[in-house]
């Protein structure tokens, strides 16, 4: 079981150093939520977390939210505006 548990940490931690490479994601989307509701852009509201992470990330400054959640999703994973998505 020692000899398992060792081949397995060290097949993570190759995994790890070769992943390391790839860059980190985290995307957070909330409804009903304001553009400036957050510190980060500019809001009165305290968000100290997500403000860090905004000022040691990448943020969204131009996107086009729809009415049906549904077509935000749909346009924020395929880069395309709502109206360009086909429809099946």
């Amino acid at each position: 079981m020692l000899t398992q548990f060792s081949a397995n940490r060290k097949g993570n931690i190759m995994n790890k150093e070769k992943n390391s490479r790839r860059p980190n994601i985290v995307l957070i989307m909330a409804d009903d939520l304001g553009f400036c509701d957050l510190g980060c852009y500019g809001g009165e509201i305290r968000t100290p977390n997500l403000d860090r992470l905004a000022h040691n990330g990448m943020r969204f400054t131009h996107f086009y939210n729809n009415a049906v959640c549904v077509a935000t999703r749909t346009s924020l994973l395929t880069g395309l505006y709502s109206h360009q998505v086909e429809k099946s």
